[in-house]
């Protein structure tokens, strides 16, 4: 995504493009990656095209500086890899999370670009904010970037309302990767905090003027 080939975004494929039918993109959440989607994408029809992207700071997209962790930048940052990938139709975008944000933001900024969006549990704006994310604000990142083991099986509890099957031992293996981006992300959250979060809510008062089909899902317990 550079001239001098370092920047690389890491994506994964299924299905070909077919004309008349939009390919489906998936955006992960923020301390996440492509690899979340593939339980869902695994069931979705052979007959459409998929793809999952890792955005910068996560995953296997590798060498990006911080200005692409600011939403608005990894906005135009995805326009050019959706250009190079010369889709023949407008796009369904899907994100989650941090995902969901970036993906009202897209289809705000390129509407020619995407034929529909679906927003999962994006972060609130400052008027809704949670109890969580007011927590995150004062700097107690550890809530969603556990630092210990213990607090990374309580984080499991928080983000689901069921009981995640999870051996003891895998976990913990889990948990060692997380430990390795642990920095990496605190700074991702740092930068979300001063540059995107304080547009969030104009930026979901405008998706009302969107002219492709919307879905947004809240969750009414999503303590996020």
């Amino acid at each position: 995504m550079d001239d001098d080939m370092n920047a690389k975004l890491c994506y994964c494929e299924k299905g070909v493009e077919v004309v008349g039918q939009p390919s489906l993109v998936f955006i992960h959440g923020f301390s996440s990656s492509k690899s979340t989607w593939l339980s869902v994408i695994k069931h979705i029809p052979d007959r459409y095209h998929c793809i999952a992207v890792d955005l910068p700071g996560h995953g296997e997209t590798v060498g990006f500086n911080e200005e692409y962790y600011i939403a608005t930048n990894v906005v135009d940052l995805l326009k050019q890899f959706f250009d190079r990938l010369n889709f023949i139709e407008p796009i369904c975008l899907v994100g989650g999370s941090m995902g969901g944000a970036i993906a009202a933001m897209f289809a705000m900024k390129y509407p020619f670009d995407v034929g529909m969006i679906c927003v999962l549990s994006p972060p609130p704006g400052e008027e809704y904010e949670t109890d969580m994310v007011q927590q995150l604000r004062l700097g107690k990142y550890h809530i969603i970037l556990p630092e210990t083991f213990k607090q990374y099986y309580a984080l499991m509890k928080i983000l689901s309302k069921k009981k995640i099957p999870f051996a003891r031992s895998l976990a913990k293996t889990y948990f060692k990767i997380h430990l390795r981006t642990l920095n990496q992300h605190k700074r991702i959250l740092q930068i979300a905090f001063e540059y995107d979060y304080p547009n969030l809510g104009e930026i979901y008062r405008q998706l009302k003027y969107l002219m492709c089909p919307t879905l947004i899902i809240w969750g009414r317990e999503d303590q996020v």
